[in-house]
């Protein structure tokens, strides 16, 4: 929560493109992208980077007593699992 704004943008367009990077190569090689590499990609599809950090802030700001989740925890658990089609 005390990041900048652009500070959590480049943290989820770095987090983005490893996702990026790890679906290309497992389709390269014909293999299965992991659960969180999928929704990644179904969750955020047609999200932008700005609207990916209001979510996470919205997350924090109504759950004060959960400030010390991590990002990584918050994305699978509220945003990407829940909405996982298979």
């Amino acid at each position: 929560m005390k990041s900048t704004d652009p500070e959590k943008k480049a943290f989820l367009f770095g987090a983005g493109t490893a996702v990026a990077l790890e679906y290309q190569m497992r389709a390269k090689r014909s293999e299965e992208p992991s659960k969180f590499i999928k929704g990644w990609i179904e969750a955020f599809d047609n999200m932008s980077w700005a609207e990916m950090a209001s979510s996470l802030d919205k997350y924090y700001e109504a759950n004060p007593g959960k400030t010390d989740r991590l990002v990584f925890d918050v994305l699978w658990h509220e945003m990407i699992k829940p909405n996982l089609k298979n």
